[in-house]
């Protein structure tokens, strides 16, 4: 063989070879990205941990102020029972005296019942309102009690489902969603199971 054969040859397998070799990155680009990853989480850790400082400071002042509010709820409702008890007090005490006299001043007796029914229903809605802070359902249940059941309310629906119509129908026509309707249809389930 030629010798400029042989150099072309050898050229030729030096280039295939410097093809099929792997790159190697260099040690400066992969510790930059290395870097700017680990910056990019502590980032987005400092972030987390700042919002969840914000959370649970939000949380410990809404605790707080329904603490002081219950608190408040509960010294009225002492001072009006304190208040109550005065006026039952008076009214006896008023009435026995009256008693051997036999002339009892009315618009006096009328005035001190009016004054402690008054004070009661006072009493009754500081209770009430003390219980709702307490427990956020029972307000909620009494008022579902008051309004009319789910069945009086969706009357036309009812009538359709005992009919035997499709939930889609039914939703098509009284203008629904089906999710509504599926969800009418399952409230007035669990209240008759209640009331049973």
């Amino acid at each position: 063989m030629d010798p400029l054969q042989n150099i072309i040859l050898i050229g030729a397998v030096v280039i295939v070879g410097a093809f099929l070799m792997p790159k190697k990155r260099k040690p400066a680009e992969s510790m930059r990205t290395v870097q700017s990853m680990e910056t990019a989480l502590e980032q987005f850790m400092e972030s987390m941990e700042k919002d969840n400082a914000d959370v649970m400071n939000l949380i410990t002042a809404s605790q707080e102020a329904n603490k002081k509010e219950t608190d408040e709820k509960d010294r009225r409702i002492a001072a009006l029972e304190a208040r109550c008890e005065q006026l039952g007090q008076l009214l006896e005490h008023s009435m026995k005296q009256s008693q051997p006299d036999d002339h009892v001043d009315t618009h006096e007796v009328v005035s001190l019942k009016s004054q402690a029914s008054s004070e009661q229903a006072s009493l009754a809605e500081a209770n009430h309102a003390a219980a709702d802070a307490r427990s956020p359902n029972s307000g909620k249940e009494q008022d579902a009690n008051k309004e009319q059941s789910i069945q009086a309310r969706y009357a036309e629906l009812f009538e359709l489902h005992h009919n035997g119509k499709s939930i889609e129908a039914i939703a098509k026509s009284m203008g629904l969603n089906k999710g509504e309707v599926q969800l009418i249809i399952q409230l007035a389930k669990q209240e008759g199971e209640r009331r049973v």
